[in-house]
């Protein structure tokens, strides 16, 4: 059986206002607070990340989460998580390109990786594979 997940126009258009909308409140308030974009997350939050600085930040984050552990979450429960966040995106709620909303619903056409059942991970991040 295939599934194929397809953002229809109109959430892409949401999605992009919405990535707009967040892209000039950053460049209004280059010094404000936005945890995890204009600081570092967890006990760097006191580190700002300097205006020239942010681009290069948000290419090369890929945040904190590590998953250990044997036993791993069904993978039906993965795919919940996967298609959670990706409601998330499409709603505009996460700011992000529509292009990254187009990769995670690819995701979802194909096997997805494992997820350990004990570990921890980023609040909001899909966590590493089982090792």
């Amino acid at each position: 059986m295939v599934r194929v997940v397809v953002i229809g126009p109109a959430a892409v258009r949401v999605m992009g206002e919405a990535r707009a909308g967040f892209e000039r409140l950053l460049r209004a308030d280059p010094g404000g607070f936005i945890y995890g974009v204009t600081t570092r997350p967890g006990v760097e939050v006191g580190t700002a990340i300097t205006p020239e600085d942010l681009r290069e930040y948000a290419r090369r984050f890929r945040g904190v989460g590590r998953g250990f552990g044997r036993d791993c979450l069904d993978e039906r429960v993965v795919r919940g998580i996967v298609f959670d966040r990706l409601a998330d995106f499409i709603g505009g709620n996460a700011k992000v390109r529509p292009e990254l909303a187009q990769r995670v619903a690819a995701l979802l056409d194909g096997p997805l990786p494992r997820v350990p059942l004990d570990g921890r991970a980023a609040p909001g991040k899909i966590p590493a594979s089982c090792m």
